[in-house]
């Protein structure tokens, strides 16, 4: 991932999750990145760490991600 793109997914985590750190954000963003298939096309990649980033902050980062997944299916078909 871009450092851009890591830089505004944490920004969104920071701006979404009352009471995180930046460096919390930041290994939160990496963490979202991680559960992510490394083959994945990088604009598939960067939609939905961004769009995970955003996600209710109660909801844990697997949970998160695979919403943001299954958004992309819908918005794909």
């Amino acid at each position: 991932m871009s450092r851009s793109t890591l830089t505004l997914a944490s920004s969104l985590l920071l701006a979404f999750t009352p009471s995180i750190s930046p460096a919390d954000a930041v290994l939160d963003a990496e963490q979202i990145l991680s559960l992510l298939p490394a083959d994945m096309p990088d604009e598939q990649k960067n939609a939905l760490v961004l769009s995970a980033s955003t996600a209710n902050p109660n909801l844990p980062p697997h949970d998160a991600v695979g919403d943001a997944m299954q958004l992309w299916e819908i918005i794909s078909e």
